[in-house]
Order: C-alpha cells, then structure tokens, then sequence
C-alpha cells in the first residue's frame, strides 16, 4: 500500500503526477530514481524505466517482532535509456 506516507495519503493520482514528473525529467535528460511499492499497477505506470524489485524491512513497529519484510521497486530512468 502506498497511501499511508503523509498525513494526507499518497492517491493514485498523485502517482500518476509523479511519473508524468519521472517523464519530463527524462526528456531534459535528468538521471531518475524512484522507490515505489511493488505492485503490479506501478510496474505498468513505469513501463519502459528499468525496474528492480528489492527485500526491505519495515522498522516503524514499536515491537521488534512486528517488523516485516517488504517488497519494493527501485525504478530507474536516464535519457536514452
């Protein structure tokens, strides 16, 4: 889920600003990196960025045990990529 990173959230439209932001960046011929959560729609909102997907531990749980992994892409663009 990625809507929880403000106090406002963090829509889908808001997403979609973002990598038309990634774009035009691009077209300057501005280096990009992203990190975004791992899902399906995001991969297809990046479709032609080289795209990792890493392992991350999510630290913000007061109780250790609570802690779990996470799946996230790094999303990566150059000009005449």
């Amino acid at each position: 889920d990625f809507t929880n990173y403000t106090a406002d959230g963090f829509n889908w439209d808001e997403q979609i600003r973002l990598s038309k932001v990634a774009r035009k960046l691009l077209e300057r011929g501005v280096y990009v990196m992203i990190s975004n959560s791992a899902v399906e729609k995001i991969r297809k909102l990046y479709q032609g960025f080289k795209i990792d997907q890493i392992e991350t531990m999510r630290a913000v749980n007061s109780k250790a045990i609570r802690r779990k992994g996470w799946k996230e892409f790094i999303i990566f663009g150059k000009a005449n990529y």
